[in-house]
């Protein structure tokens, strides 16, 4: 049964769908941007959760072993407007500057891979032409930029949208209406840390477009200034745990399954910050506090501190590669 404040909440879910449907009408008619390179959008349906930047970073870090690739981000919740620029020698901004997930991917690639952070993803592409000569662009978050017209089109979801189905905001999680889905090339369902659920893999045949599952790996464990520790140093440890990301539960699951004992947690919303209080309080409670990439950057000199790498696994891999690769 829907309380008063459900009830409410699934009514505006209905006002938003109209205004999706006035956006629609308006982005068959307009003109479509081409941007002076090949371009793949990765995204999704839902408000975060479903693992888009280290997707992203996947999929950029094979295409620049071959071309010259750039990452086209809006840059979510920044503290700054205008075009921003993370390459080799963009050293000085910070994450407040450009947002958590592009400061997170150009620090994963070494700076090796510009990161090009703005609105206006056109603006953005041609300041990478200029400044790097890319040839390839990878739109982070770029499946509701509906102006651009991409070369590939990938879709992805975390497998409990699909296993639990889902609404429209604000009653739900979802962006957009499953019939949204027609406008992918290519569907990838992150099922993290879990064994593949086959009442989902039916779900996803019935697109009838090209599939494929993705997982994490965790790697190794290291702290701001990149020292690493084994992932062994976990078994049978006594640790806290902190978040702020979409999904903290598929991450708590992950530390459990490398033998940690969790004795205080703590996980904050998505983006979100923990205060230098609390986090004293979890340095008393254990001997490391372990937490997610996306959150290290944020919190330089913290003692004991430790990031859970980890790296993504496609099924089918090179596969996967040969449908998103360019022809040139």
């Amino acid at each position: 049964m829907i309380n008063k404040k459900g009830f409410i909440f699934k009514g505006l879910s209905h006002i938003y769908n109209l205004g999706l449907q006035l956006w629609y009408l308006y982005d068959n008619i307009r003109d479509k941007y081409v941007l002076p390179g090949y371009t793949i959008s990765v995204g999704n349906l839902t408000v975060g959760g479903a693992g888009k930047t280290p997707l992203a970073l996947f999929i950029a870090e094979k295409l620049a072993e071959r071309y010259r690739v750039a990452i086209l981000s809006r840059g979510y919740k920044r503290k700054s407007k205008g075009i921003l620029v993370l390459g080799p020698e963009n050293v000085r901004l910070t994450w407040k500057e450009v947002g958590d997930e592009p400061y997170l991917l150009w620090k994963k690639t070494g700076g090796k891979i510009p990161v090009i952070v703005g609105k206006n993803r056109e603006d953005a592409a041609d300041l990478a032409i200029s400044l790097f000569k890319t040839r390839i662009f990878i739109l982070d978050d770029g499946f509701q930029y509906l102006r651009v017209k991409k070369d590939k089109e990938i879709l992805l979801f975390d497998w409990k949208t699909l296993h639990n189905g889902d609404y429209l905001l604000p009653y739900g999680r979802m962006r957009e209406p499953w019939k949204a889905v027609n406008r992918a090339d290519i569907i990838v369902i992150n099922f993290k840390n879990i064994p593949l659920d086959e009442n989902v893999v039916e779900k996803v045949k019935m697109w009838g477009k090209p599939y494929f599952f993705m997982r994490y790996i965790p790697v190794s464990l290291y702290n701001y200034y990149g020292e690493k520790m084994n992932l062994d140093v976990l078994k049978d440890r006594e640790i806290a745990l902190f978040s702020g990301i979409a999904d903290p539960e598929s991450f708590e699951e992950m530390v459990k399954k490398l033998g940690a004992k969790i004795v205080k947690k703590l996980f904050v919303r998505d983006h979100g910050l923990v205060s230098i209080k609390k986090l004293r309080e979890l340095q008393r409670a254990a001997e490391y506090i372990i937490t997610t990439e996306k959150d290290l950057i944020k919190y330089p000199g913290i003692k004991n501190l430790f990031a859970l790498e980890i790296k993504p696994e496609i099924n089918r891999e090179e596969e996967f590669l040969r449908l998103i690769w360019p022809s040139f």
